[in-house]
């Protein structure tokens, strides 16, 4: 958005406990502008179906699942759970019984963001742009960069090292965790780490290589 100049666009309903499903609404009354969005939403047919008609091209990011568990954890903590299900009970826990709620509840919609934009692009429906978290973080201009390659646009990479460092020193502007990779291998134990793995199998069609299996 600072690159380029288009409007920040969530194009959803409502957020809290919903789906980010995209809402058809919003699309029509937003179609005539240069827009960004950024949200949480698998390749459901509707999604599809809408980000064909617009004509949407999405950058699909991705990040280690034992890593992502810990930064959810954070995330919770820091108090996001008042917008789950289960917010009546959180604050109670002990950490490993929110690290197995968070696996046995929340990681199975990552496998299934995961094999639904797999398949997307497998059946050629869209064309997806895989943008992986680890790259991003160790070198962000390089994957800004191949982000607005993807998208027909450009940009120097002193420029964009420039923008970075300028958003970065505004804390407030961005919502930047720890951004370290590796939290995941001394964070989980062993019986949580196989846990994880087992939900491959309900996908064997599926590469879940990218998100560190």
């Amino acid at each position: 958005m600072n690159l380029t100049g288009y409007r920040d666009l969530f194009t959803v309903y409502a957020a809290g406990q919903t789906e980010h499903e995209i809402y058809l609404p919003t699309l029509r009354e937003c179609a005539h502008l240069d827009t960004i969005t950024q949200q949480h939403c698998r390749a459901s047919d509707a999604n599809v179906h809408l980000m064909q008609a617009f004509d949407i091209r999405p950058v699909v990011l991705v990040r280690n699942i034992f890593d992502s568990v810990m930064s959810l954890l954070d995330f919770y903590n820091k108090g996001a759970f008042q917008t789950s299900y289960f917010r009546a009970d959180w604050p109670v826990m002990d950490e490993e019984t929110k690290i197995d709620l968070l696996i046995e509840n929340v990681v199975p919609w990552y496998f299934q963001f995961v094999a639904s934009w797999d398949l997307a692009e497998k059946q050629k429906r869209l064309e997806v742009n895989w943008l992986s978290y680890e790259d991003l973080v160790a070198d962000k201009p390089s994957s800004v960069l191949k982000v607005l390659e993807f998208y027909g646009l450009g940009a120097s990479r002193r420029g964009v090292a420039q923008r970075i460092g300028e958003i970065e020193s505004e804390e407030r502007k961005i919502r930047f965790n720890k951004g370290v990779t590796g939290r995941g291998r001394s964070g989980l134990d062993t019986r949580q780490k196989e846990q994880i793995r087992r939900l491959t199998r309900y996908y064997p069609s599926t590469d879940f290589g990218r998100i560190g299996l």
